[in-house]
């Protein structure tokens, strides 16, 4: 052991290969699946992508309760630095 709180295989085996492809599909699909809250009963998304110099972000969120659904469109250029 290394001494460190390696919780979890990704933790505790962080230079495997297999892992490390693990790590790297999720990444892949991680964006598409949806956040969801069923404490508060919410199904949502959200996307951010560097284009032309600046993150564009987008998402929706939908609540069961009141049937609410709520989108939104950005983009973000920063100071650099």
């Amino acid at each position: 052991m290394t001494g460190q709180d390696n919780t979890g295989v990704m933790g505790a085996m962080p230079n495997n290969q297999m892992i490390m492809q693990a790590k790297e599909l999720y990444g892949q699909i991680d964006p598409w699946i949806p956040n969801m809250d069923f404490g508060d009963r919410r199904l949502g998304f959200d996307f951010e992508r560097p284009i032309l110099g600046g993150t564009l972000g987008y998402g929706m969120d939908y609540a069961w309760d009141d049937e609410n659904i709520a989108a939104y469109a950005e983009y973000v250029t920063g100071l650099g630095g």
